[in-house]
């Protein structure tokens, strides 16, 4: 069976702001989370972009505990 992931539009894309508001934390976690690769995100050039659903995934299991 081929499953493709299914490619999200750049213009839909949280950016740091983003994630740190949803996630209720600093823009500097954001960055070191993002640059040691606890975080999924994207780098296009010099900015970082984040999947709103990616994010969604990695936070449900630590919300569980």
């Amino acid at each position: 069976m081929n499953v493709e992931k299914q490619l999200v539009p750049f213009e839909s894309r949280w950016d740091v702001r983003d994630v740190a508001a949803y996630l209720k934390c600093s823009r500097s976690w954001v960055y070191k989370a993002a640059e040691k690769g606890w975080l999924p995100c994207e780098r296009y050039g010099g900015l970082l972009r984040f999947d709103p659903e990616a994010i969604r995934v990695w936070v449900w299991p630590k919300i569980q505990d």
